[in-house]
This record gives C-alpha cells, sequence and structure tokens, in this order.
C-alpha cells in the first residue's frame, strides 16, 4: 500500500490546530490580540508534536460564519502568521485549512510558510451549505499550485460535513475517483455529517467499495475520531484527523486546550 505523503508513516494520526477567532472576526472583535492568537497555535501544535502525532492542521475554526470561499486580507495575514510559527516550531508536517473552501489561498500560505499540505471543503462538484452553493475550485487551485512550482499536497473533502450533495449519496466512488483523477487531489477526506461525527457505516461501506476498485487512493477520516472508533476505522482508512476528541473547555481563559493525556491515549489506540 502506498504511503501517505508527506508523513512517511503508514497511517498517520493528524492534530487539529484550531485557531482562535482572528481580528475583526464576530467571535473575537477586539477580545484576542494577533500575538495571543498565535502562541495558543504553538502550542497546541507543540502539545501534539511531542505527544507523538503525525502532523497538524491549522484552521481558522473560530471565524464563524465563514466565508464561502476567499477571506479578507487581515484574515489571510493572521493565518499566515500563525502557521509560519507553527512550521518553525515542529519537525511535524503542517497543513492549512482555511474556511469555507479559501484553497487557493490556503496553497499560497502553504507555498509561501512552508507548511506541506492544505484541506480543501469542495476541490470538485457543488455542495449546499450554511454559506450557500459553494462551487469547485479545482481549476484554479491545482493551477496555482503548478505556477508557484511548490509541493504543497492538497487533501480534498468528498461530500464534505455540514453540507449536503446535489448529487446522489451513491455516486460516491464516482465522486470520489473523479476528485483525485480530474480535480488533481492527492488524498480524499471523508467525514461525519457535522464536525466531531465520525463516517456512518453506509459512508466507511462506500469507502470499502472505493478501495476496491482503486486501492492506491489515499482515504482520510476527518472528523469523529476516538480510541473506540479507531478499532475498527484503521483497516479501511489511510490517515486520521483528529480535533474535538482532543479538546476541553479552558473556563478561565474562555477557549479550548489539547489536553496531552487525550493526545496520548489516541496515540496509543493507533499503535495498539
Amino acid at each position: 500500500m502506498k504511503i501517505l505523503e508527506p508523513f512517511g508513516v503508514k497511517k498517520p494520526i493528524i492534530g487539529m490546530v484550531h485557531l482562535l477567532p482572528t481580528p475583526l472576526s464576530p467571535k473575537n472583535m477586539g477580545k484576542w490580540e494577533v500575538n495571543t492568537i498565535i502562541d495558543k497555535a504553538v502550542e497546541d501544535a507543540r502539545v501534539l508534536a511531542e505527544n507523538k502525532l503525525d502532523g497538524v492542521i491549522i484552521e481558522n475554526f473560530g471565524d464563524s460564519p465563514f466565508y464561502p470561499d476567499e477571506v479578507p486580507a487581515h484574515t489571510l495575514s493572521t493565518i499566515a502568521l500563525a502557521v509560519h510559527a507553527v512550521v518553525k516550531e515542529v519537525e511535524i508536517p503542517v497543513g492549512v485549512n482555511i474556511l469555507r473552501n479559501a484553497c487557493k489561498q490556503a496553497v499560497a500560505v502553504g507555498a509561501i510558510t512552508g507548511a506541506s499540505f492544505i484541506r480543501c471543503n469542495v476541490l470538485t462538484g457543488m455542495m449546499l451549505t450554511d454559506q450557500g452553493v459553494i462551487n469547485a475550485n479545482a481549476h484554479d487551485t491545482i493551477r496555482y499550485r503548478a505556477m508557484l512550482g511548490k509541493d504543497v499536497r492538497v487533501f480534498a473533502d468528498v461530500l464534505v460535513k455540514h453540507a449536503y450533495s446535489l448529487l446522489p449519496f451513491e455516486n460516491f466512488v464516482d465522486i470520489a475517483q473523479d476528485t483525485v483523477d480530474r480535480g488533481g487531489a492527492d488524498a480524499i477526506i471523508i467525514t461525519g455529517k457535522r464536525t466531531g461525527m465520525p463516517p456512518s457505516e453506509h459512508m466507511t461501506g462506500m469507502v470499502m467499495a472505493l478501495k476496491e476498485a482503486r486501492p492506491e487512493i489515499q482515504v482520510i477520516v476527518g472528523s469523529g475520531i476516538n480510541p473506540n472508533n479507531l478499532i475498527y476505522l484503521h483497516r479501511n482508512f489511510n490517515g486520521f484527523i483528529v480535533g474535538t476528541y482532543l479538546t476541553e473547555f479552558n473556563k478561565e481563559k474562555g477557549w479550548y486546550d489539547i489536553v496531552p493525556e487525550r493526545v496520548k491515549r489516541i496515540r496509543e489506540a493507533l499503535n495498539e
């Protein structure tokens, strides 16, 4: 089986670093300065790396309601500063996800900061979301990456969470293959319906059908991972993104902290 790059391990676990709300977003409004946002991102990434996860993704999770595609310059600048600081701090691969679907901008941030990969929610097709209809941007994102000449991997969601497909779910195998073959994705990501929810049994069955037809396609679970469901999910997937399980709300500071013991638990679960 092909190894999922850029991690160099058979089945990587990738931890989420959810940025605090960036300046001028509704949930910030002067609450946190840029330096605090960057310092928090670096600390979270350090906890993930020190407890042996294989990669991290920096995401502007606190910026809802999200722009459907490109984000404003001040938001992009904050994300880029945070990613750059994390890349300098940890030795594991760093990824970028700019919500909701600023994939071209994420490639730019990755190329400039030295990040290794991005996550793109809607690279191909079209999804009905709380931001409205989001359309494919593979034609722009993949061409832009080629123009930059940087090997920033593109991991693309297929039937992404918090969204509804305008195509029948039963077409999953075809949609996934088109995302790789025609959209240029280096790997695909599948999720549950919402943040923190694992893929359904039906979705897992579809992934098994895809792997039977195209075993070389790398498939990552993008939500709902915990030590219990790794027992059965690890058999059919090439990588795992984990976020919600690792965190606990800090009432004093008003944000979510990554708990080292939970990171250790998820690492041990996959090792076992």
